[in-house]
């Protein structure tokens, strides 16, 4: 066959045309959206009881999120920590409480948190807790017209408040595996569906609310890579750190990706809002040593790493 080549960048003339394209096939998607409510009233109130079904949870946890000092407008530049283990080490971690990789690594942040919050003199009762919103996958079937998956997002209590490190795993495995089983995932992701179709002006609005929101304390992604290295032009790729932007009130953000046998974990941190994001690292670096989970060294050593 002929050799392949990519499709030459798109002119100013294209990308508006392109744009002009998805705004008035907007209303065309609402209009068939709300048609298809009306043809098909069962499946209407199968999603009415999915999203209040997803939303019991949520309301029985409390809306909002604990008060805390990681929520702040952030103010400054961005600065990276980051701790590294292994992923094997991490599974055999979880395996007494049933807990999953995810769990481990939730686990691990917890007690960092936990560790940041006691270094800032913060008081820290038996029942503290920190909510974390942790964005999931929905995969999209061979019938949905869609191509990859659809993103969906949990909001888990982070048990900070309790000191021992195997019964803050245990009790996070425990909550993941309730809310995972129930319809909250399946409810945020109908209602993000549904918010794609927003007009532009409302869409605005509701983005410009988030900046003041009191639902989550912070965001913690976990990514699967590659189980085997990757190769570009007969260079091995060492190692992969995962970023995740700032927005919001949220002064750290929390990205975890797997990549060849290594877990790293990337802390985001506004570096006036959150100066003490080394202190955090070095939290969640002991919280894993706790559980079993011995620090991995990579190209760089592993630990607390500023640019």
């Amino acid at each position: 066959g002929s050799a392949w080549a990519p499709d030459p960048a798109p002119d100013g003339e294209s990308l508006l045309a392109a744009s002009l394209r998805r705004g008035l096939a907007l209303p065309l998607r609402a209009a068939g959206a709300v048609a298809g409510l009306a043809r098909h009233p069962t499946g209407a109130a199968r999603t009415a009881l999915t999203v209040a079904g997803g939303l019991v949870p949520l309301v029985r946890d409390g809306l909002f999120a604990p008060r805390s000092s990681l929520n702040a407008p952030p103010a400054g530049a961005r600065r990276l920590a980051w701790v590294r283990a292994g992923v094997d080490d991490a599974r055999r971690a979880g395996r007494p409480a049933g807990a999953t990789l995810n769990d481990v690594v939730l686990a691990a942040v917890a007690g960092g948190l936990r560790h940041l919050a006691l270094e800032r003199g913060e008081r820290l009762p038996a029942g503290a807790e920190l909510k974390v919103l942790v964005p999931v996958s929905r995969h999209v079937g061979p019938g949905d017209g869609e191509l990859g998956n659809r993103v969906s997002a949990l909001a888990v209590p982070l048990p900070i408040g309790i000191g021992d490190p195997r019964r803050r795993l245990a009790a996070i495995a425990a909550g993941t595996r309730q809310r995972k089983a129930g319809p909250e995932a399946d409810a945020v992701g109908l209602i993000l569906d549904a918010a794609d179709l927003l007009p532009a002006a409302a869409a605005r609005t509701l983005t410009r609310s988030l900046d003041h929101q009191r639902f989550v304390n912070l965001v913690v992604t976990n990514v699967p890579g590659p189980p085997v290295p990757l190769y570009a032009c007969g260079a091995r790729m060492l190692e992969a750190f995962p970023v995740v932007p700032l927005a919001a009130n949220f002064t750290v953000g929390v990205a975890v990706l797997s990549y060849d046998g290594a877990l790293t974990v990337t802390l985001t941190a506004d570096d006036v809002a959150c100066p003490d994001v080394d202190v955090l690292a070095a939290g969640i670096e002991q919280a894993f040593a706790q559980l079993g989970v011995e620090p991995r060294a990579g190209g760089a050593p592993p630990g607390r790493r500023s640019p």
